[in-house]
């Protein structure tokens, strides 16, 4: 059957499915940032980390994620209320370099998650306007699609 016996693209249920898969995607992913969002606002609690090794060397891996190269680094965890922790933390390279030289950095990781963690001076994680706008328009032409 061709398209033109068919109704067009628009009325294809391939495509509609292609529609309302992006449309759910889009949707959950903006969900969950602004959920993060609203978790680091509400239930952050500021921590200091430092080496958790006198010996403890340089990562040999590093990796690319959001523009920074970041590496996994042992530190130790000290919350305001003088809890302490070691944990693994996937840290920016500038930040690994002020601890190797035994400074200290300031971060704020979610009560109970402390691997779900942001540095003190990175602003909170976006809202993703723009999945919200384009899961909200998938999902306009997606009904609209059902509707014809």
């Amino acid at each position: 059957m061709s398209l033109e016996q068919s109704g067009g693209l628009f009325r294809g249920w391939s495509f509609r499915m292609v529609l309302f898969v992006t449309a759910v995607v889009c949707l959950f992913s903006a969900a969950d940032r602004t959920y993060e969002r609203l978790q680091f606002a509400m239930n952050g609690v500021p921590a200091s980390i430092e080496k958790a090794r006198a010996d403890q060397h340089l990562p040999t891996r590093w990796l690319e994620y959001e523009g920074v190269l970041r590496g996994s680094f042992d530190v130790r965890l000290r919350t305001a209320d003088g809890k302490e922790s070691v944990v693994a933390l996937l840290l920016p390279k500038d930040a690994i370099n002020s601890l190797m030289d035994d400074g200290l950095q300031r971060i704020v990781f979610l009560k109970n998650k402390p691997r779900r963690f942001k540095m003190e001076s990175a602003p909170l994680p976006p809202f993703g306007v723009a999945l919200w706008a384009a899961g909200a328009a998938a999902l306009c032409a997606f009904l609209y699609s059902v509707r014809r």
